[in-house]
């Protein structure tokens, strides 16, 4: 069963219903979204196989935490950008997303720290 937005309408619908009327900066936002979200499914997916082989399980789990983070800020910008003015309204919850999102850089370890520790790993394994 597909999800449905507050409209009632399966989520995707409404790109669909809106297809003739977008211009193409929206459909190359749009566009660009749906490959970053797939890119985050393959990074998780990838972390995931890594941990179960057991080779460098951490370390990868570690680029892929990096790559999901800077690919999960950039998705919801650009729907933001798609949906326009109507992001921030308190009706819409892709504002709230999106900041919620980039609230989430705060949380975790600073990029610096954890670009080193990557690049320490990185030298540590090359032979």
């Amino acid at each position: 069963m597909r999800r449905r937005t507050r409209s009632g309408r399966p989520r995707g619908a409404e790109v669909e219903w809106r297809r003739d009327t977008l211009r193409a900066y929206e459909r190359v936002e749009w566009t660009r979204a749906e490959m970053e979200g797939w890119l985050i499914q393959q990074a998780f997916e990838g972390m995931l196989r890594a941990i179960e082989d057991g080779k460098e399980g951490r370390r990868r789990a570690t680029q892929g935490t990096m790559a999901i983070a800077e690919l999960a800020e950039s998705v919801t910008s650009r729907i933001c950008r798609f949906v326009g003015g109507g992001t921030f309204s308190r009706s819409s919850p892709f504002g709230y997303w999106h900041e919620d999102v980039r609230a989430l850089g705060f949380l975790r370890p600073p990029w610096g720290l954890a670009f080193d520790a990557l690049f320490d790993a990185s030298c540590a394994s090359e032979p």
